[in-house]
């Protein structure tokens, strides 16, 4: 296997000796998904905005950061423009509608617009009524959609997510588990999730952040499954 990311001993605080995350190491191989799961309040949010640029330098450090096996840093424009996060909840761009945004992500990823394949993701998510409305009408479901329709349509080397199920109806769920699954011959996800069946059915491996430290399940996810059920 390839590996695509790999980060060594990062460490996260707000306040000096009181970690968050603590001695963090992470690998991410080339087209695979990944689960990444944790109590609430276990840091998974935290890391992912780490992991996705939001924090300067003066709450973390890291030893090293490699993307592609370049090092890097986490605020280069190399790694930005090979990633793209769906944060839980965003309030941004609120008075955009969906077109609006997803032309100006286009442009900052150098991407045209194809409209078959952003029809087949909007007809997929049932979002078809939504695309001109401002996004701060949209209810939390849709909001989502809204940036998870982005995220996939990019086609990023590495896509993550964090609780990419929350507010979606039965029917995007579905979608979303079959889309993930064939992302894999772009790139590589990430996702935060408290759903065990979403672990179960997208994810190749599976990290568990706890007391800070994040650890790499030993064995195949339906392992972890029917040793949570014991």
């Amino acid at each position: 296997m390839t590996t695509l990311l790999e980060l060594k001993k990062l460490n996260f605080a707000y306040v000096k000796n009181s970690k968050i995350l603590d001695n963090i190491d992470l690998i991410l191989n080339q087209n695979k998904v990944y689960g990444l799961i944790g109590k609430n309040g276990a840091g998974k949010t935290t890391f992912i905005k780490t992991l996705s640029s939001v924090f300067n330098n003066n709450v973390f450090t890291l030893e090293y950061f490699k993307f592609f096996d370049k090092e890097v840093q986490l605020s280069s424009e190399f790694y930005r423009q090979n990633k793209y996060t769906v944060f839980t909840e965003s309030e941004s761009f609120l008075n955009w509608t969906f077109l609006q945004y997803l032309e100006m992500v286009c442009q900052l990823y150098n991407c045209s617009i194809e409209r078959k394949r952003l029809e087949f993701l909007v007809n997929g998510f049932k979002f078809e009524e939504y695309c001109q409305k401002e996004i701060r009408d949209l209810s939390t479901g849709n909001k989502k959609k809204v940036f998870l329709i982005v995220g996939l349509y990019l086609r990023r080397p590495l896509l993550i997510l964090d609780e990419p199920f929350d507010g979606l109806d039965f029917e995007s769920t579905e979608f979303l588990y079959k889309m993930l699954l064939e992302y894999k011959q772009y790139g590589t996800v990430l996702l935060s999730t408290h759903f065990a069946e979403s672990v179960v059915r997208v994810c190749d491996y599976l990290y568990i952040l706890e007391n800070a430290h994040i650890n790499l399940f030993q064995g195949n996810v339906s392992e972890w499954l029917e040793s949570i059920r014991k």
